[in-house]
């Protein structure tokens, strides 16, 4: 079936979590293992475990909210006497 694009927002934050979290954990394995500090784009590792953690909390909720307006419909319908 068809996505929505609240859908596709939260599955796209999702992805981009998990993928800037893991090259957060990859900058943070090359840090350990070379005498410099390693940098992608200016960045340090922190800063991608943070992206991350934001980017979760965004799908978050924005799922809860989706919930929410799901149970708000039904409750309506369910009040009206509309049966599915």
């Amino acid at each position: 079936m068809g996505k929505t694009l609240s859908r596709f927002i939260i599955e796209a934050a999702i992805i981009a979590g998990a993928l800037s979290i893991f090259i957060g954990i990859v900058i943070k394995l090359a840090h350990l293992t070379s005498i410099y500090p390693p940098h992608f784009l200016g960045l340090a590792p922190t800063d991608f475990l943070w992206f991350g953690a934001v980017c979760f909390l965004f799908s978050i909720a924005l799922t809860g909210r989706r919930i929410l307006k799901h149970l708000e419909f039904a409750l309506r319908r369910d009040r009206n006497g509309i049966r599915h």
